[in-house]
């Protein structure tokens, strides 16, 4: 592998032999260091012929800060130090450790980088005999260098990336690596592991700074053992930093350093021989086989592992094969995801403290990438995407299944792919005029936790989430989506394989269409609650409910409803669908549920007899809440009433609102408003309701979120209900105050709330 190709030095600096000493025996400080190799001012390194069993003392070329040992073969050999300033008084014995960092095929076993200042002599003790040992030493040196300046960005995957201390920022001399070697696209391949290692210094002992612990390890990688960088694509120090390793690319301003080109495929380091092509290297500062790493130390690389996992599709629990992509004759090997680096080599390294942690820290990563799966914010500094023209009236269909990729032929989606779905011409769709859809879209058993994201077809996919979900669950959701210039949609999945299920229930269409319905919000009023009005609905059982003239809905002139429709603690796993009443129940559903649990879904559903809707349920018993917050129909009533209402226009999907960005999220019994006017594709003016995404992320209890007009009456419905721990998405629509303000209420607990706009109504 080009990585772990040696620069091979001339033949005229191969190493002399120096005699042995005999054990114990003290040496005088050597004049000039003896016989050396001087790799440059600050790096050293000694050959002696063999080290016997038992304890040898060896001066050092010159005062040393670090140290390290390397010999050829017994990789198992128990071999410590003790160092002195003047070859007399020596400290405390120091297990040398591993470095953990190897070379294909290298028959040589390396120590760890002992943090050692002042030293001039050190005994070697060891329990094999030692052929062809090279003593490093490491001075003051490694100096500072200036580097490009980096600075922040919002991470492209759900998972929130950590804070990187870049390499200007811990001081790498850029001079020091391989030039060419980040140039070449056979250096980085797609990423299939994440293995952590320790550095493997001495536990008593360590620099004064992580900074110098890296630039030091670096001098070492590159100036002793002819790496073409230093082995490690990340560090993490005790201080719970992490840090940039491996050089990959020069990134753009703004961007944070992440060992990767831009197709996101991570260089190959020097770290676990056979397997460091598509492989991420994770090094803790630090030697874990007696000690634990600091309580920081872990909750860094608990976040860079979810962060590295959920960017690349890696289940946290799982143990799949590595197919090394540098070698055709390697048989591929299983192993975990997240493995340590015992786990491909021979090697105490991560430490077992260390190693016996990895259990917990799995689960640990599998329980961020499942909190965090709600698309990210974009960067500060993106641009709002274009507005596509308005999408006027609404026509409500009865609800006709679009796509099932359980049946389609082609498969669940795979994590990071794009799918095209035609919708113009089809399912009542007209072939011309149509601007946006409005679908359920469902994720169905996904095998690990991500989002679904829905654009209009052609345009670049946006920052935002559609259906968020976790590994297991089937997870339905409300989207409009504007079409693109060919009539279709395009379906992105984070991460994870999914089965997706879309159900076109309406669509909206530009003003020379032949439509009277425009959209009038209402405040939020319960029509069913069958936990007080009611029995629960029992298996394949329909319940009619009438709408209109209740609730704010006229009586007459309603073509169709929107529903916060909401299945309260099912017996069983089921769905619900909601259809015009006195018309053929669709092969369709509407909200998914497994037993317990509380999901609620918005529902836009065009009336049938009597201004009523159907509601079925498929399986098991389940109380059912529904609450309306908006209808369709023309602006002027057959009772007289003139009714604001308004055309819809739909935008790029944009976020407007994340308060994990800036770390306040709401508290129990919180109402925070948040202004529309102007941001996220929402006009200055003019708007008089908007369409969202609305997602309570990780909340500490049990609760809901409701969602309101600002300035008006806290309605007693509610839009998303959660409990604790879960990523809740639900579509919302709402009228705006006269400020273009909505407001949103926390019931309990604490949570982080995330908003996107995918549309809104004018003021008509």
């Amino acid at each position: 592998m080009p990585s772990l190709v040696r620069r091979a030095l001339p033949r005229a600096a191969v190493l002399l032999l120096v005699a042995l000493v005999a054990a114990l025996t003290p040496l005088p400080l050597p004049a000039g260091g003896g016989v050396t190799v001087v790799v440059s001012t600050d790096l050293r390194t000694s050959r002696l012929a063999a080290l016997p069993t038992g304890t040898t003392v060896v001066p050092l070329p010159r005062t040393a800060r670090f140290v390290a040992l390397s010999w050829a073969g017994a990789h198992d050999a128990t071999v410590t130090i003790a160092t002195s300033a003047d070859g007399t008084s020596y400290g405390a014995r120091r297990d040398v450790g591993r470095d953990g960092v190897e070379i294909e095929g290298d028959p040589r076993t390396w120590s760890g980088l002992l943090f050692a200042p002042g030293a001039a002599a050190m005994r070697v003790t060891t329990d094999t005999p030692l052929l062809d040992v090279d003593v490093t030493v490491l001075a003051d040196g490694s100096p500072r260098t200036a580097g490009s300046t980096l600075g922040d960005q919002v991470a492209a995957a759900a998972v929130a990336q950590p804070n990187v201390v870049s390499r200007s920022e811990w001081g790498a001399d850029e001079t020091l690596r391989d030039q060419t070697y980040a140039t070449k696209s056979s250096s980085f391949h797609a990423v299939q592991k994440l293995i952590v290692h320790h550095t493997g210094d001495d536990p008593g002992s360590v620099p004064p700074s992580p900074e110098e612990h890296i630039r030091a390890i670096y001098r070492y990688h590159t100036g002793s053992r002819g790496f073409s960088d230093i082995g490690y694509n990340f560090l993490v120090g005790a201080d719970g930093r992490v840090f940039e390793g491996r050089f990959a690319r020069v990134y753009a301003p703004g961007e944070e350093p992440t060992g990767e080109d831009t197709q996101r495929r991570a260089i190959a380091g020097a770290h676990a021989s056979n397997y460091n092509s598509g492989t991420v290297g994770i090094a803790v500062l630090g030697n874990f086989v007696s000690t634990d790493p600091t309580a920081g130390a872990v909750a860094a690389l608990t976040d860079l592992l979810s962060w590295e996992a959920d960017r690349h599709g890696l289940d946290p629990r799982g143990a799949t094969a590595y197919d090394n992509p540098s070698s055709s004759t390697d048989t591929p090997r299983v192993f975990p995801n997240i493995a340590g680096h015992r786990d491909v080599g021979s090697t105490e390294c991560p430490g077992g403290r260390l190693y016996a942690m990895l259990p917990s820290i799995r689960e640990a990563v599998a329980a961020q990438v499942a909190a965090g799966s709600v698309a990210p914010s974009p960067s500060p500094s993106s641009s709002q995407p274009p507005t596509p023209p308005p999408g006027g009236r609404f026509v409500a269909v009865t609800p006709a299944r679009a796509l099932d990729t359980r049946e389609d032929g082609r498969g669940p989606f795979v994590g990071g792919e794009t799918r095209m779905t035609a919708l113009a011409g089809m399912h009542g769709v007209p072939s011309t005029g149509a601007r946006a859809v409005v679908l359920n879209v469902t994720a169905i058993e996904p095998t690990r936790s991500g989002f679904l994201t829905l654009f209009p077809g052609g345009a670049a996919r946006p920052t935002a989430s559609s259906v968020n979900f976790v590994a297991g669950q089937t997870v339905p959701n409300l989207v409009t989506v504007g079409l693109g210039s060919a009539g279709d949609i395009a379906i992105y999945n984070s991460a994870g394989g999914t089965h997706v299920a879309v159900d076109l229930v309406g669509w909206y269409g530009e003003s020379g269409v032949s439509t009277d319905n425009l959209f009038a919000p209402l405040p939020p009023a319960r029509l069913l609650d069958t936990r007080e009005s009611s029995a629960p609905l029992g298996p394949s059982s329909t319940r009619v409910l009438t709408v209109t003239g209740r609730g704010g809905v006229p009586a007459h002139g309603v073509d169709a409803v929107v529903l916060n429709v909401t299945a309260v603690a099912p017996s069983a796993r089921g769905f619900l669908t909601v259809y015009p009443a006195g018309t053929s129940r669709p092969t369709t559903s509407n909200l998914n549920f497994v037993p317990r649990q509380t999901r609620p879904n918005l529902v836009v559903a065009k009336l049938g007899n009597g201004g009523g809707v159907s509601i079925f349920n498929s399986s098991g018993t389940t109380d059912v809440v529904a609450d309306v917050v908006g209808w369709f129909g023309p602006p002027v009533h057959t009772d007289g009433r003139f009714v604001p209402a308004g055309r819809f226009t739909a935008v790029v999907p944009s976020r407007a609102m994340d308060t994990r960005d800036t770390a306040l999220p709401l508290l129990a019994g919180e109402t925070r408003r948040l202004s529309l006017a102007g941001a996220a594709g929402v006009p200055a003016t003019g708007a008089g309701a908007v369409v969202l995404n609305v997602t309570a992320v990780s909340p500490t209890a049990s609760g809901y979120l409701t969602v309101y007009p600002a300035d008006g009456d806290v309605p007693l419905a509610s839009n998303l209900n959660f409990t604790r721990g879960e990523v809740v998405p639900n579509a919302v629509i709402v009228g705006l105050s006269d400020s273009s303000e909505i407001s949103i209420l926390n019931s309990s607990g604490t949570t982080d709330v995330v908003v996107d706009v995918v549309g809104w109504y004018s003021r008509d």
